[in-house]
């Protein structure tokens, strides 16, 4: 290299006087001269370069770490089920021009083919050195997508969407439960924070979390594995900004008096609590003649007596009547009859 740079050097620099002096030109004086500063100065520059990349090509060379998926500690996990969910294995993180991906994958004692994993999708970020045709889309919540995606995650189960309302403390979600072939009932979760509008701004723009869980069980209720999404966590912050919106302060007429409060289908119904009945229609002509037609009186069963009734009110029943194939008792024997016979008469004594 020092070679290269010493006949550079010596190329730009101009000849001895004794060799500057030439012959004069017997052809008439109009030939250019040879080896003119011009041209001393492009080899000067050509030979340089030769240098500098000869000085390139020997450098030592170093490794540059992929921009893509890469691991990094359980603990630096976006979310968290809190405690009592599954154990978190590995966390595989991946840059794009708008977002960030972590891929986490839990513990499982199912039988189903596949991992138990949350994926979370943070967008709205920029990181740097990555391509920017490489970016994540930011689409709202729909049944329809996210059914496909359930399809995706759990191909041989039978599933069905929940319709159930189920709020954490970051806001609503929703999931899809189904029982599979190995019997282990399987959840896919989902939630979406994202900055309310009316945070968005010139210098704010919008950020979002989208979440998705992939749970399956073999012990486990539907109930169990939905309550997993009841303790989220999210781990991380905005630098500027917030993933939900501010709580309501409560309002003023809260307590006091003079300021009815109550959901709207009970203040509706507080205007009129007890509407009259509706007028019921008047049943047909013929229906009416019916029903004043005097009915027959039944017919006494056979063996009873009807008593009529006596003039004080008082009705005697009858005897029992003695069944037909009974035997007819033995008459009884009277005692016989004593016969007393008086004395005659005496005639009076003379």
């Amino acid at each position: 290299m020092f070679q290269l740079a010493y006949l550079a050097y010596r190329a730009g620099r101009p000849p001895p006087r004794s060799r500057a002096r030439s012959r004069p030109d017997t052809s008439g004086g109009c030939a250019p001269k040879m080896g003119g500063p011009a041209r001393r100065k492009a080899a000067s520059a050509i030979i340089l370069m030769m240098a500098l990349v000869a000085n390139g090509c020997a450098a030592q060379r170093t490794i540059v770490e992929n921009s893509g998926a890469r691991a990094v500690p359980t603990d630096h996990a976006f979310v968290s089920l809190g405690p009592g969910g599954p154990a978190v294995l590995s966390v595989i993180q991946s840059d794009y021009a708008n977002a960030t991906r972590q891929t986490i994958a839990l513990a499982t004692r199912g039988k189903t083919p596949g991992e138990n994993q949350l994926r979370v999708d943070v967008l709205g970020v920029k990181n740097e050195n990555v391509a920017l045709d490489s970016s994540l889309p930011d689409l709202p919540l729909k049944e329809a997508e996210l059914a496909a995606e359930a399809q995706d995650a759990l191909p041989d189960a039978s599933l069905r969407v929940s319709n159930r309302y189920l709020q954490n403390r970051y806001g609503p979600f929703g999931y899809i439960v189904g029982k599979t072939a190995q019997s282990d009932t399987c959840v896919y979760a989902w939630q979406r924070l994202a900055t309310p509008d009316t945070k968005i701004s010139l210098i704010n723009s919008r950020n979002a979390i989208s979440i998705r869980l992939r749970l399956c069980d073999s012990v486990a209720s539907e109930a169990a594995l939905a309550a997993t999404m009841m303790n989220l966590n999210v781990n991380i912050a905005l630098s500027s900004g917030s993933w939900t919106p501010e709580p309501r302060e409560l309002s003023s007429d809260v307590g006091a008096v003079n300021a009815p409060t109550a959901p709207p289908q009970i203040a509706i119904a507080a205007a009129n609590p007890l509407p009259p009945l509706p007028a019921r229609a008047a049943p047909p002509l013929r229906a009416r003649q019916a029903r004043r037609a005097r009915q027959p009186e039944p017919a006494p069963p056979a063996g009873s007596v009807v008593q009529p009734p006596t003039s004080n009110g008082v009705v005697v029943p009858a005897p029992p009547l003695a069944a037909l194939d009974a035997p007819l008792p033995a008459a009884a024997t009277p005692p016989p009859a004593q016969i007393s016979v008086p004395p005659p008469p005496q005639e009076p004594r003379r």
